[in-house]
């Protein structure tokens, strides 16, 4: 186990001047356990934060979701974003042909179900969809879309039947929110 010693540390009540013991996650903060700690050394004006939960990742270290080896995006993108403090995030998906799309979600839910991943945790994904008039997406309010790739194409909202039905089998951790 860890320690930093009196270190200024964000908290839900403000910001505190506290020990702060952990090991892979926070164990206390303010009187330590008792057991013996190796202590970290902080700058002396540095604040510790906690983690960060992203809401739009379209991609980190060079990988994006959309790259043809997604599952090596995934990865890639999970380790990079908790290296600069980020714990959750939610991928982000746009600018790909309806094909491209489902192929991509099937491989990020393949890596969300996936064991031993490591890194920030993927929460869910976010989905680049704005509509048009009547629920079609029409020029110029197509979002990341591509003209040529939404001309005459029903969004997936407000019904997500239309992806969902394409994501054969179903995928147990995508879900349309609105049911």
């Amino acid at each position: 186990m860890k320690q930093f010693v009196n270190a200024m540390i964000c908290t839900e009540e403000g910001i505190v001047r506290a020990n702060m013991a952990f090991s892979d996650q926070i164990v206390s903060i303010g009187a330590p356990p008792d057991c013996v700690f190796e202590t970290v050394k902080v700058p002396e004006n540095a604040m510790i934060l906690p983690g960060f939960i992203d809401i739009h990742t379209p991609g980190a270290g060079g990988k994006d979701f959309r790259d043809e080896d997604c599952l090596a995006a995934c990865e890639t993108i999970s380790e990079k974003l908790a290296q600069e403090g980020t714990t959750s995030y939610l991928s982000t998906l746009g600018a790909q042909t309806f094909e491209q799309e489902i192929l991509s979600l099937k491989e990020i839910s393949a890596f969300m179900r996936s064991k031993g991943k490591k890194g920030a945790r993927m929460l869910g994904i976010h989905l680049e969809i704005r509509m048009g008039r009547g629920g079609l997406m029409t020029p110029p309010i197509t979002g990341t879309r591509q003209p040529a790739n939404t001309q005459g194409k029903r969004t997936a909202t407000p019904s997500t039947r239309g992806i969902m039905a394409r994501l054969s089998p179903p995928q147990a951790n995508i879900r349309n929110p609105r049911g």
